[in-house]
């Protein structure tokens, strides 16, 4: 199992903090290099289809240009690959194809890495950690190459304090059986400062699961009018519910409503190429919503010592049944919220959604007549709802448990079922 624990780095000199702002800086010069060889090869290629070996050919010539920046300035030729890999190349994969139609102008320029990724394991680790207990180290992270042997890599020693109130993060550290890599970046919080992710690997036996007594899910359901609905209904201390949507983030989605507004009347006057321009911007912000969404999922899963994670599975779901869902990017809050609980120790399953916004979570009836748009009413027992949220109940069960074929009238096994 796959683990990420975050820590502040303590005690760093101003030395030390103006050597990684210039590094995210150099970093990004590298990706900058790498961008634009891609944009010269999509200007070569543009209006006519590509090969496998092309399309690979042109990925390594936008890695040695980053390459070539990176032994210019005097680093690690290692450092521009990963950032390339993590970074540059998510974005350049997305975006190539759009220029080479014609649908994009130019691709974005990175002008500041994000972060500065260092590989642990092998023989070609580029930092240390060691430590026990609440004293954890970074030692000798290698910026340069020649290793220890380089004397700007000797004696650097970086003490690290987890972020969370509880110490979860020196218990990670503690448990790995194998360090995998760890990421450097600006504390967003506190200006000037700066944190560090490290990954590990974990064995399966220290799963979040085996410190809770029972078994308890919640249930994300993907509205209509809200990215996710989220629901414990069986926590043994009460259920708990809430929607996520635009009361949570007001700026964000008043910004994102402007987009949208004026990406219409950019249709409108017939101005498409300005249109698709801004339809890069809105999908960002939804993406930046979900981010912010996912994160606080998991953050009250943990809090509420939930063991797992279920959301329903909305693959190959057409665009008449999917209706105004399929213009948010649902596939990547599935995706970030299944990586973080999984980083977080959480189990996650994908339910499949026919039949859970028409089954009552109280009774397990299910009839269409059960919903009328955001209000659920079951017709058998009268339990009533919103409809998103009896779906979250519904998904958080299994719903599976229901055993329901398609067209059923009467539930098979709802009997330990109860309303939250």
């Amino acid at each position: 199992m796959i683990k990420t624990a975050t820590f502040y780095i303590c005690g760093l000199s101003k030395s030390e903090k103006k050597l990684l702002r210039d590094l995210c800086r150099d970093l990004g010069r590298a990706g900058t290099a790498m961008v634009r060889e891609w944009y010269r090869a999509a200007d070569e290629i543009r209006g006519r289809r590509i090969s496998k070996e092309e399309w690979s050919g042109i990925q390594q010539r936008g890695m040695q240009a980053g390459k070539q920046v990176i032994k210019e300035l005097g680093y690690r030729p290692e450092l521009a690959g990963e950032i390339g890999r993590v970074e540059f190349f998510a974005r350049f994969r997305t975006e190539f194809g759009k220029i080479v139609k014609g649908e994009k102008a130019s691709l974005p320029f990175p002008g500041r890495a994000p972060f500065i990724y260092l590989r642990m394991d092998g023989s070609h680790a580029q930092a240390q950690i060691e430590g026990a207990g609440e004293e954890w180290l970074v030692r000798d992270p290698r910026f340069w190459p020649g290793g220890k042997r380089d004397k700007r890599n000797v004696g650097r020693t970086w003490r690290l304090k987890a972020v969370d109130r509880k110490g979860w993060g020196y218990g990670i550290l503690a448990g790995a059986e194998k360090l995998a890599c760890l990421r450097i970046m600006p504390n967003r919080k506190r200006a000037g400062e700066w944190v560090v992710k490290v990954t590990v690997h974990l064995p399966e036996a220290a799963s979040a699961l085996s410190v809770f007594e029972e078994e308890v899910w919640a249930g994300i359901d993907l509205g209509l009018n809200h990215p996710a609905v989220l629901s414990v209904p069986d926590h043994p201390k009460g259920g708990y519910v809430r929607f996520f949507g635009e009361r949570d983030y007001s700026r964000l989605w008043a910004r994102l409503h402007e987009y949208e507004r004026r990406k219409r009347v950019l249709n409108r006057a017939g101005k498409k190429r300005a249109a698709l321009e801004l339809r890069a911007r809105i999908t960002g912000l939804r993406k930046h919503i979900n981010e912010l969404v996912s994160r606080q999922i998991v953050d009250t899963c943990l809090g509420m010592r939930v063991t797992g994670i279920r959301i329903e599975n909305l693959k190959g779901l057409g665009n008449r049944e999917a209706g105004k869902l399929k213009y948010w990017p649902r596939h990547h809050l599935v995706t970030r919220v299944e990586q973080k609980g999984r980083e977080a120790g959480l189990a996650f399953e994908l339910v499949r959604p026919f039949g859970t916004s028409q089954t009552c979570s109280a009774c397990g009836h299910r009839e269409k007549e059960n919903r009328k748009g955001a209000e659920f009413f079951c017709v058998r027992c009268g339990f009533s709802c919103h409809a998103d949220l009896n779906a979250a109940n519904n998904i958080a069960r299994g719903m599976q448990d229901f055993g329901l074929p398609v067209g059923a009238k009467e539930p098979l096994r709802a009997t330990r079922l109860e309303v939250a």
